[in-house]
């Protein structure tokens, strides 16, 4: 009985397939009207200087310098271009030589060394400090 069942419900879904029922067509409404939406005004604002603490309810007063500082005039000498390529040393002993080129020319300096008025102050293996007309640079490892 359950075979019969199963052989039917195929047939009738082969023979469906084949031979396919129409399909009705529904014409839409052709005297539809067009209706757009209305635009919303867009809602603007501006951003004004606040003269009161909102918190604290006092008022803000701008200061305004009497004496004014003038910035000193420095001598303009270029600057060196200082880079430190790395550390050289002995396993014996401690004495430690530190490879820096200053304006693409390479150098072997010690502590204290001075080339091209640049001063080695001090270094380790991943910075070194340099002295240039009496101001201090650090200068990593590149």
């Amino acid at each position: 009985m359950a075979v019969l069942g199963i052989w039917g419900t195929v047939a009738y879904q082969f023979f469906s397939g084949i031979n396919p029922k129409a399909s009705q067509v529904v014409e839409a409404p052709s005297a539809s009207t067009f209706k757009p939406q209305t635009q919303k005004p867009i809602d603007t604002f501006s951003i004004t200087e606040v003269t009161r603490d909102p918190f604290l309810g006092t008022l803000k007063q701008k200061r305004v310098s009497t004496n004014k500082l003038r910035p000193k005039k420095r001598d303009t000498i270029n600057q060196p271009h200082i880079v430190y390529k790395g550390l050289v040393k002995r396993q014996e002993t401690n004495h430690q030589v530190f490879v820096v080129d200053i304006d693409n020319t390479q150098f072997l300096l010690k502590k204290g060394q001075t080339v091209k008025s640049v001063t080695l102050v001090k270094g380790d293996t991943e910075k070194i400090s340099v002295r240039f007309n009496n101001t201090n640079m650090t200068i990593p490892i590149q």
